[in-house]
């Protein structure tokens, strides 16, 4: 028997929703980054905005299937459950996504930790992770509809895929939190330092959390041979792009006047009815940057 419309239908829809969400918020992200830190490594820029490319790319493609499913072959339920560039947009865009955000991780693992082995397992796990979501680009490609889909063969590539993700997610949490809080300088006189430490172990945590959640929910609902696991991998290389940003913005600091905005008074400049405010990175990745913001502040008012 056939997939209902209803469940697959439904299912992608909510993924689509989602995704544009989530590229709202890379957008911004990603605006913010190309402004604080214009003078970040090439290659860190060049990941980035390589990573927003596929993003943007996967989100016309989401958009362009999501138009004739609901719109041109909305009469037509056989057309609607077609896969259309799922094989692309889904799976290639997903695991190149994976990869290359990993990958960024296993780079600053070893800076870390100054140590080779944790990296090259994380990349030759992330590597594992790619390769899959290739196989199962490739197995998606030659089937026409999405019940073809659901047959153990697939779906175990599937399940497969997404736990090696995961897998590598946790990895990277565990390294960046050991290493971190190995090489936290101890006593009271760093205790800005420390608390920087704490920020950065509890962003990796919580980046690496999400990602590697979801794509276990997604690897048990295509182990139980659900119609809802296209919603999750929808959006699963969209969260490894966001969190990639995110944790390269963790460097902004910034402070305004007398609205306390950052720690660091030194970057504070008041020049008559100007406020100058910098964006200060601490090195987390990339080279040294700052970027002056002025923003007017009304003059005082004198005393007749």
């Amino acid at each position: 028997m056939s997939s209902t419309y209803v469940d697959i239908i439904g299912s992608r829809l909510i993924g689509l929703s989602l995704s544009w969400a989530l590229f709202g918020v890379l957008s911004v992200q990603t605006s913010v980054y190309s402004q604080a830190f214009f003078k970040d490594a090439i290659w860190t820029k060049i990941l980035v905005y390589t990573v927003y490319i596929l993003q943007t790319t996967q989100i016309i493609l989401f958009t362009k299937d999501g138009f004739t499913e609901y719109t041109a072959n909305s009469d037509n339920i056989s057309a609607s459950v077609q896969l259309k560039t799922s094989w692309f947009s889904v799976c290639v865009i997903q695991g190149l996504v994976a990869f290359s955000v990993q990958s960024f991780y296993a780079w600053r693992i070893s800076i870390i930790s100054g140590k080779k082995l944790p990296s090259v397992l994380i990349f030759l796990v992330s590597f594992v992770s790619f390769a899959l979501s290739i196989v199962v680009a490739v197995t998606t490609k030659s089937e026409t509809s999405f019940d073809d889909l659901l047959t153990d063969r697939i779906l175990s590539r599937e399940t497969t895929w997404q736990a090696t993700a995961a897998m590598c997610d946790i990895i990277i949490a565990v390294c960046m939190t050991y290493y971190l809080r190995a090489r936290a300088p101890n006593g009271e006189q760093f205790a800005d330092t420390n608390k920087l430490v704490n920020r950065i172990v509890r962003l990796t945590i919580e980046t690496g959390s999400l990602t590697a959640s979801v794509a276990v929910i997604t690897a048990i609902l295509s182990a139980v041979s659900s119609h809802s696991f296209p919603a999750p991998l929808a959006i699963i290389s969209n969260l490894y792009a966001t969190t990639l940003l995110v944790v390269l913005n963790s460097r902004i600091k910034f402070k305004v006047g007398s609205l306390s905005w950052t720690t660091d008074k030194s970057n504070l400049q008041d020049n008559g009815n100007r406020s100058s405010v910098r964006f200060n990175e601490n090195m987390l990745g990339g080279t040294s940057s700052r970027v002056s913001l002025a923003i007017e502040t009304p003059p005082a008012s004198e005393e007749t």
